[in-house]
């Protein structure tokens, strides 16, 4: 299972994570991104599936696994007494996460049409695998991933590696999200390089 190949996805309209891992090795990281300049929202989504085809075709291996994250949910508004803003604030957050699904989805069919397994993970998932800490925070997710894997990178490539992560430990049948909220047991730490060990506070494990 080690030798998988993992495509991760962070989908977004504006910013769309990509990393694929092979046991603990990174191939490859990008971050598309797209503007209104490129055209309306469907227009941009084709762009991002476009990219992921190619970036797909280009990897040295064949890729066994897409894991895309597909539970985006947008923050309320807090600390808000214009209650007519505040309405705006969240309408525009409930069409952004709209849109991420949109291209979630478009990424799914394009894994489908070329007979790559897909499985869907939480943002929860993402942040224990990478982490350990299931509400670990984008600046810690950074920090994990640069440690983990040696490169600096986006919070949207970041993000992309604990989705991947996570799809390896679903495909090998390890627990995650809610079966380890409970605590990190030490077996789950055992197997990792001691530059990431390292980044695991004590708290966490």
């Amino acid at each position: 299972m080690s030798d998988l190949i993992v495509l991760g996805v962070d989908p977004g309209l504006a910013r769309c994570g990509l990393a694929a891992i092979a046991g603990q090795r990174l191939l490859h990281r990008e971050t598309i991104r797209t503007v209104p300049a490129d055209g309306d929202e469907v227009h941009r989504a084709d762009l991002i599936a476009d990219r992921v085809r190619a970036a797909i075709a280009e990897l040295p291996v064949e890729v066994g696994l897409v894991a895309i994250e597909t539970q985006y949910i947008p923050e309320l508004p807090r600390g808000r007494t214009d209650a007519e803003a505040a309405m705006r604030e969240l309408q525009g957050k409930a069409s952004s996460a709209l849109w991420v699904a949109y291209v979630a989805g478009g990424l799914q069919q394009i894994a489908r049409a070329l007979s790559i397994p897909v499985v869907t993970v939480t943002p929860a998932e993402g942040k224990r695998a990478l982490t350990g800490n299931h509400k670990a925070d984008k600046a810690a997710m950074q920090r994990m991933a640069e440690a983990w894997f040696g490169e600096d990178m986006s919070e949207h490539e970041a993000d992309a590696c604990g989705h991947a992560l996570a799809g390896q430990q679903k495909v090998a049948g390890r627990a995650t999200g809610a079966q380890t909220r409970r605590q990190l047991r030490p077996e789950a730490t055992a197997g990792l390089p001691e530059r990431v060990r390292r980044c695991i506070p004590e708290a966490k494990r």
